[in-house]
């Protein structure tokens, strides 16, 4: 009786294990708002958050990618081998890099200061520049040195290029094959270079209000750390600790029971 008393006991241990190494829904759901879901109206707007500006403005270390057309022959076009280089080989490398002062050194146009600038900002520039030398020049700006990096709880952590000009922290926990179960999204790390000094953000990833945080939308270089969850440790190391000790003290008492 006692024998059959004791490993009930165990038993119930064993689930206890269970439960406090599992993880709660709410933990896990992104972006939530709060409101009661079957109340809500489908098909029409919850909520509605004012987004910040997330113009990028360039910077030195920044790299491009100058591309041009016009009318004019594809021979007198300063442009044209640029253009053919970065199709042949890797864009960063052919790419022009904003150097300390915030100059890009470009054919003919020579050097222009464009740090400050949007992209836009900077696509207008040198258009209105290139017209005095090409007839009626078109003219694309891309940034193509934009990573972030994600490191912890994701499931393919690693840095990633985007050329996209608005990135959010969704857009790039989906290029790194989202988190792991175990990513306590309640509590991102940022951290976020700007002017020599480093920003550290804290993120909740569970609350509908990011959206209008001005985080929300990523920025060159930004590192984005994702801590575990104490279940994790707790799954990992104390369960199975845990787990020994009571299948010793079970073995011990049933050992001194039939003794008796």
């Amino acid at each position: 009786m006692r024998t059959y008393f004791l490993k009930k006991h165990y038993l119930i241990f064993i689930c206890l294990i269970g439960v406090f190494s599992c993880i709660p829904i709410k933990k896990e759901i992104y972006l939530q708002s709060g409101n009661d879901t079957a109340a809500l109206i489908k098909n029409a707007p919850t909520n509605k958050w004012e987004l910040h500006d997330s113009t990028y403005l360039l910077q030195p270390g920044d790299i491009l990618s100058v591309k041009s057309s016009s009318i004019t022959p594809q021979e007198y076009n300063f442009f044209s081998k640029n253009e053919n280089e970065i199709k042949e080989s890797d864009p960063i490398l052919a790419g022009y890099k904003i150097d300390e002062e915030g100059f890009i050194e470009l054919p003919v146009l020579g050097r222009l200061n464009i740090a400050g600038l949007s992209v836009i900002q900077t696509q207008k520039k040198i258009r209105t520049l290139a017209a005095k030398y090409l007839q009626n020049p078109t003219v694309n700006v891309r940034l193509i040195s934009f990573q972030v990096t994600l490191l912890g709880e994701v499931n393919a952590p690693g840095k990633y290029s985007t050329i996209m000009p608005k990135t959010s922290i969704m857009d790039a926990i989906g290029m790194s094959k989202g988190l792991t179960n175990f990513a306590d999204r309640s509590n991102i790390k940022l951290i976020r270079h700007v002017n020599n000094t480093a920003h550290v953000v804290y993120l909740n990833l569970l609350d509908e209000e990011l959206i209008s945080s001005p985080y929300y939308y990523l920025k060159p270089n930004d590192l984005i750390l994702i801590a575990p969850l104490k279940a994790k440790n707790f799954k990992n190391f104390q369960a199975g600790n845990i787990s020994l000790i009571i299948s010793a003290l079970t073995l011990i008492s049933i050992l001194i029971l039939n003794t008796r």
